[in-house]
Formats: structure tokens, sequence, C-alpha cells
């Protein structure tokens, strides 16, 4: 089977909101049932992290696709 992994900070870590509803790496799960579809996000993750984790966190997977999002928490602490 094909390999997407969605890789970034919180906004892809969560798999549902706090009402329940379905969030990024959940609805592409969904939506393409013959991908195995990893959720490499982390919760606080920023860019420099990201950086640090691509290796085991996404190539070790030899993934097809990758979505990669970051930036949030970049832009909530600047001199970081």
């Amino acid at each position: 089977m094909p390999t997407l992994v969605c890789y970034g900070d919180s906004l892809t870590a969560k798999e549902k909101d706090a009402n329940g509803d379905r969030r990024l790496t959940s609805r592409i799960r969904d939506n393409m049932p013959n991908w195995v579809v990893i959720n490499a996000g982390i919760p606080n993750g920023t860019s420099r992290d990201g950086i640090e984790r691509f290796q085991e966190d996404v190539l070790f997977h030899k993934p097809d696709i990758v979505t990669i999002l970051f930036g949030t928490k970049d832009a909530m602490s600047p001199q970081q």
C-alpha cells in the first residue's frame, strides 16, 4: 500500500477537535482507504523540532507523499 505521512505540529497531531469532529489526518485517512496514513504531528512542535525529527518521523516510513504543516507555534514564539 502507498504511504502518506502527515507531518507537523499540534494542528496535525490532533485527530479530533473539542467537539469530536475529525481533523486533518483522520479526514485524509477516511478518504484514502487504500493508503497507510501516518500521523506524525507533535503538539507544541516548532519548525526547528521538525527539522530534528524528519529522518525518524518521516523518512523512516519511506512515504510516497508527505504533508507538512508547521508555523503556528513559531509565529506565537518568534524568539525560538
